[in-house]
């Protein structure tokens, strides 16, 4: 496998499990917008100080 190719098949599994995370974000929290799962996406991924820091502190979804 060619370093290009590997670049590609590495794109490809980074997107879907980015899928799978925001998917699994909506079947938790099915009224969500876009918003919200954005924000928890990157607050799964890099933490709550990220999150607020790119959203905002109002960025947190109401519990």
């Amino acid at each position: 496998m060619t370093p290009a190719q590997r670049a590609a098949l590495a794109a490809t599994m980074s997107a879907a499990i980015e899928t799978a995370a925001r998917a699994g974000i909506l079947a938790s929290e099915p009224d969500a917008d876009k918003t919200r799962v954005r924000y928890a996406a990157t607050q799964r991924r890099y933490g709550t100080e990220a999150a607020e820091a790119a959203f905002g502190a109002g960025g947190r979804w109401p519990r």
